[in-house]
């Protein structure tokens, strides 16, 4: 009898520091998308400044290109990271990269109407509002996280 109880508390520790370091893995794992997420963000939101002082004649068009590849670079990384982790079509990084073609659509061409602008001004909003979201759900993963552990 106490060896069987044995083998069952052993299993039991085991299958618990299983648990655990498979929940510390998608934190560490979920941090880095958040990462990428942020710095894709920031990329966005500098293009469109960079954008925006182009069409005014406050910045020379070889910035303007070299924004819009680094834009172009940092979503395809995004995108292959994407597929890499094979996301849910149901999770909120999959509105991001499907927000994405329509921006760069957009901010591609200099001459813009007012309605292009607005539909810019609210991508670039989704892109906010989406971001708050994760930044919402990682401080709630991570609170959870230190109460695990």
């Amino acid at each position: 009898m106490n060896k069987k109880l044995m083998i069952s508390i052993l299993l039991a520790i085991c299958v618990f520091f299983i648990w655990f370091f498979k929940v510390e893995n998608d934190y560490k794992e979920k941090e880095l998308e958040e990462a990428a997420f942020r710095t894709f963000f920031e990329q966005v939101k500098k293009d469109s400044e960079i954008t925006e002082a182009y069409r005014q004649g406050k910045q020379s068009k070889e910035v303007f290109e070299l924004s819009k590849e680094n834009v172009i670079t940092t979503f395809e990384l995004l995108t292959m990271n994407y597929r890499a982790l094979k996301m849910d079509d149901t999770d909120r990084y999959h509105d991001i990269l499907q927000l994405f073609p329509q921006y760069w659509q957009l901010t591609s061409h200099k001459d813009v109407t007012n309605a292009q602008r607005q539909n810019i001004d609210y991508i670039l909003s989704e892109f906010e509002r989406i971001n708050e979201e994760v930044k919402i759900e990682a401080t709630n993963k991570k609170i959870f996280y230190y109460k695990i552990r």
